[in-house]
């Protein structure tokens, strides 16, 4: 998820321990309250200083094996919880020698609670966390909430709008809101009629919380946020059944190996789908928009949700559009020049320990360009794009153990 959702969610959950304190102890509530939502704040977004470990491994390759990496794994989360917590506690003993001795308690907690929330968050979307390392050094993928979702802005900063004590920190919460709203309008992702219902919607909620005690105000904001996740993982999971009988009746030579699936924000009508298949000793991968309600808007109404082009050409699919599937090309390869290619090359098969939906070209001669499609916007090479030397022996270093979504399916 992006840095400001995660910081919201750091400012919620400080927010939720204020409350829990206040019911106890005032006192030790506006005493603490400061430093927990600070605290909260940094705690939420400290796995995301991983770019810090990019220059470990030279190249593209650093950022794309050491971003949501080593600090986006339970067990790498807990150092960082532990030096963040001893920090602002010697802080917050300076400023405050009257401090109780169960204030740490409530410190210890927010901070430890940070990265393993912003992992949690991580995983809602199609880029994937790996959290169990090192007992398991495969990626998980929810595949369920665009990386960056309007709608928590909705839900969630109404709650802190009013649990703002100053002007400027009113102020900021009612920026982010507006700012969500204009997203809706001036993205293109989201239908004009969507985004007012939607916008209609967060009004209604706006007005709802200011009647609202802080406590139940709190839990409406969260039901509101929650009620959304859980839709959009409801919905991936309706989306991968029906594609995957889809694929069965239009394609049955092929075996489906993994569903890449990613909502337009706030508009879960609309969904970006990649298929990664295996047909013989074929790869294949397609390109596709998915509508989980043709009727209400079917995918040939959905906006584009991406540049036509990408560094490796796809060419034109071969599998009919249906009103809930609309497809945009697909590449083919074989799975033994991809293996050959993961044995011979150690800089292709470290991009491998990434990719999840990979294309290639080896047109040139002795270079070949490998490119993820889920992160491929345009013909010049992107984050997720390399252009590799054959010639070039020189391995990276520094590699982090991680075993790529291709590794597995292909075996390589």
């Amino acid at each position: 998820m992006d840095n400001l959702s995660h910081t919201i969610a750091g400012f919620i959950a400080a927010h939720a321990t204020s409350v829990g304190l206040s019911s106890r102890k005032s006192a030790a509530e506006k005493r603490l309250r400061p430093t927990l939502w600070l605290a909260s704040a940094v705690a939420n977004n400290l796995p995301d200083l991983d770019f810090a470990l990019a220059p470990l491994t030279t190249g593209k390759l650093g950022y794309l094996l050491h971003h949501r990496g080593h600090t986006h794994t339970f067990l790498g989360a807990l150092p960082q919880s532990l030096v963040l917590f001893f920090l602002f506690w010697m802080i917050y003993k300076r400023k405050h020698p009257e401090h109780e001795r169960g204030d740490w308690k409530a410190l210890l907690f927010i901070v430890v609670l940070g990265p393993f929330l912003h992992i949690t968050m991580d995983f809602w979307n199609s880029y994937g966390v790996h959290p169990f390392w090192p007992f398991d050094n495969r990626w998980f993928y929810g595949d369920s909430v665009f990386i960056v979702e309007p709608w928590l802005w909705i839900s969630l900063t109404p709650v802190l709008f009013f649990a703002a004590k100053s002007r400027g920190g009113k102020l900021f919460f009612a920026g982010v809101w507006l700012i969500a709203v204009l997203l809706y309008f001036f993205t293109g992702f989201v239908p004009w009629q969507n985004a007012l219902v939607l916008t209609s919607l967060g009004l209604w909620l706006f007005g709802l919380m200011s009647k609202l005690q802080p406590r139940t105000r709190l839990i409406a904001g969260l039901s509101a946020a929650i009620a959304w996740i859980a839709l959009s993982f409801a919905g991936s999971r309706m989306a991968k059944t029906q594609i995957n009988a889809l694929l069965k009746n239009i394609a049955p030579q092929t075996q489906v190996l993994d569903l890449v699936l990613s909502p337009y924000p706030s508009n879960p009508l609309c969904w970006s789908l990649f298929t990664v298949e295996k047909a013989q000793d074929n790869y294949i991968t397609r390109r596709a928009v998915y509508a989980p309600l043709p009727k209400f808007m079917g995918a040939a109404e959905c906006p584009p949700n991406r540049s036509t082009e990408t560094t490796v050409p796809l060419r034109p699919s071969s599998l009919p559009n249906r009103p809930h599937v609309v497809w945009s090309g697909e590449f083919k390869g074989g799975i033994a020049e991809l293996a050959n290619l993961s044995q011979s090359n150690c800089q292709a098969r470290a991009f491998l320990r990434f990719a999840r939906v990979i294309a290639w070209d080896a047109s040139g001669p002795g270079y070949v360009v490998l490119s993820d499609l889920r992160f491929d916007r345009g013909k010049e090479l992107g984050f997720s794009e390399m252009g590799i030397d054959l010639s070039e022996k020189t391995c990276p270093k520094n590699l982090p153990p991680w075993v790529g979504a291709l590794m597995r399916r292909f075996s390589l």
